[in-house]
């Protein structure tokens, strides 16, 4: 049975920005942090492939926990499951995952400082949106407290990966062989295992079975990228609750569109230079239009049914043949966001007629 939460999107799933890695609609308690983190590791993943990620958790009253306000990392995971079924998309993994760490709140009740943490999640269907890669999240409980134990993870990427490959990787990282027949036998089962893990040693495993691109330009790259956009990031941040969802999703355009045009330039060897005089208005209005759409960790939203078993307003205005809910006007071809007759939005349509959009 799913728990409630104090803070639950119980009318609608959240907007999602065009590659469906990050949802503009957060936890009114979010920190800045927090927020910050989440920008930056959603382009480090869909924008610049950065082969690892650091973060850390903590574990404490017997569940894994974020870092930054104590948030159960299970009650995230249900959380997802219930904004799936609103969408009426699977929600297999994401079920899945809630097993998974399940499983890992009771290996770490009995955990010691030292010991390794190793959890595989290979990726989805193509068809379903998913991305070429997974991903090994490795991590160490680095201290313990009274009842509190403080996890140092970090996600490693994996391109190209076949089922066999995690399977000999994770056997040789954890010495505990499993019979996987679909990527969700891995997520229900991560292990904690009684010795630590060297860095050295994962990546060396991960290369022998994948193609696993440990890039120090790539990261280099990224690192500068960060410290262009960080003062945009910032801009966004001490402001965000004053936005609305659509003026967050063309902010966060605006982040990738400049990111991947950051990116260009230091691979083809120029020096891009953050223009600190730069109206942060205009750098949204210059970079905010739908960036490529990129296949990830995170299915690529579909424009099927919802959960109320009717096409959303959203596919509604982007599809061809379409009836404007509102004035009843049927232009010709699609017209994206808006009807040209009323000069109605989805949002606004949604908010007047207690219709759910996806």
């Amino acid at each position: 049975m799913i728990e409630s939460t104090p803070y639950e999107y119980q009318s609608r799933p959240r907007e999602l920005v065009s590659s469906s890695g990050f949802s503009v609609e957060y936890d009114p308690r979010v920190t800045d942090q927090e927020l910050k983190d989440d920008i930056i590791s959603y382009l480090g993943e869909y924008r610049f492939q950065i082969p690892k990620f650091e973060y850390e958790l903590i574990y404490s009253d017997g569940m894994l926990r974020d870092s930054h306000r104590n948030e159960s990392m299970e009650i995230k995971a249900q959380r997802s499951v219930k904004e799936r079924v609103m969408r009426g998309e699977s929600t297999s993994r994401e079920a899945s995952e809630v097993i998974g760490l399940q499983f890992l709140d009771k290996q770490l009740e009995s955990a010691q400082v030292g010991n390794s943490i190793v959890w595989a999640s290979p990726p989805g269907a193509k068809e379903e949106g998913y991305g070429d890669y997974g991903f090994f999240y490795v991590g160490r409980i680095k201290r313990s407290i009274e009842n509190k134990k403080q996890i140092q993870m970090a996600a490693f990427r994996v391109e190209e990966p076949t089922m066999n490959s995690f399977e000999d990787s994770f056997k040789l990282l954890t010495d505990v062989g499993i019979e996987a027949k679909t990527p969700e036998d891995y997520l229900k089962f991560p292990v904690v295992i009684g010795r630590e893990l060297p860095e050295e040693y994962v990546v060396k495993t991960l290369s022998e079975n994948f193609t696993f691109k440990n890039s120090a330009r790539n990261v280099e790259i990224f690192d500068i990228a960060m410290a262009n956009l960080n003062p945009m990031i910032d801009n966004l941040i001490v402001n965000w609750s004053e936005f609305s969802v659509e003026e967050k999703k063309k902010m966060i355009h605006a982040l990738e569109n400049k990111s991947l045009q950051i990116k260009k330039e230091l691979e083809e060897g120029n020096i891009t230079v953050y223009e600190s005089n730069q109206d942060f208005k205009q750098f949204v209005n210059t970079y905010g239009y739908e960036p490529p759409k990129v296949a990830g960790s995170c299915p690529i939203k579909s424009s099927g049914l919802n959960s109320l078993g009717s096409n959303s307003v959203s596919s509604f205005m982007e599809s061809e043949g379409f009836t404007c809910p509102n004035c009843g006007h049927k232009p010709k071809g699609p017209i994206g966001n808006q009807c040209p007759k009323c000069k109605i939005t989805k949002e606004q349509y949604t908010q007047k007629s207690g219709q759910q959009s996806c």
